[in-house]
């Protein structure tokens, strides 16, 4: 604690980063979207999941400095 430079967090070993970043959330671990990555969600799916993940960011984030900006 109180050293400078850049932090992160840990890395889980037995998960693979695209598994990890679709079934992580605010709240925790989303286990209906684990679960459906075992079960019913092909690899095409996953990447749908993350790119909608993305999408979804990118307007929050926008919508954030649009309403800063007072341009709504």
């Amino acid at each position: 604690m109180g050293v400078g430079g850049r932090h992160k967090g840990i890395t889980p070993p037995n998960v693979p980063w695209e598994i990890f970043v679709a079934c992580t959330a605010s709240e925790g671990v989303d286990m209906a979207t684990y679960l459906a990555l075992h079960t019913s969600v092909d690899l095409d799916g996953l990447y749908d999941i993350l790119e909608m993940s993305d999408a979804a960011s990118s307007w929050k984030s926008a919508a954030t400095m649009n309403a800063r900006e007072g341009t709504g």
